[in-house]
């Protein structure tokens, strides 16, 4: 069983995807597999083209921040790379998939749809959260982000309701354990 889960930037789909190692699952963070990418020396000069500037440091390390202030802000750009990286992506994806040996695989995923990883899921979840709850645990794990910032990267998140998808509310109304736990129940024990 692949379960995919989904939400935007804040929202607590980390959190809710790593409580499925109690059940022995394993876990793909794409986003880090995206990271990972940026090390491709192919990639780095690709992408450097797009951008128009280098993207390592003078220590050799990658600068997300140098690639994350054009990719959010200019539409352009975030197309191009999204060309360039997502289709390279779903492949890599698709072969940590094979390599499991976990009867029950999650996808934490902000950009599942548009990667086109929902084809691979056979239940999505998306973990939705109030805005103003996503900035605050933002401004704790990222002191430096803007509040402008934050909206650039909220914004570019599109959901296909088209799609099954199991909606989990992280909030100060509803425990996450709690629905991890009903979810546990309707959909991988019946």
């Amino acid at each position: 069983m692949i379960i995919g889960i989904t939400g935007k930037i804040g929202s607590g789909k980390s959190t809710f995807a790593k409580l499925f190692t109690l059940l022995g699952a394993q876990v793909i963070d794409v986003d880090n597999e995206a990271k990972h990418l940026y090390f491709r020396n192919d990639i780095q000069k690709k992408v450097e083209f797009i951008l128009g500037k280098p993207i390592l440091t003078r220590d050799g390390n990658i600068n997300f921040k140098t690639i994350a202030d054009s990719y959010f802000s200019q539409p352009g750009i975030y197309a191009k790379i999204n060309d360039l990286l997502y289709p390279i992506l779903f492949q890599e994806i698709q072969k940590k998939i094979i390599s499991c040996s976990s009867p029950i695989i999650v996808l934490d995923a902000a950009m599942l749809f548009e990667i086109g990883l929902n084809s691979l899921c056979d239940l999505i979840v998306e973990v939705k959260t109030p805005l103003h709850l996503r900035w605050k645990r933002i401004k704790q794990r990222n002191p430096s982000m803007t509040y402008k910032d934050f909206l650039l990267r909220n914004r570019w998140q599109r959901f296909h309701k088209e799609n099954f998808i199991i909606e989990i509310h992280n909030d100060h109304k509803n425990s996450l354990l709690k629905q991890f736990e009903d979810f546990v129940i309707h959909y991988i024990q019946h």
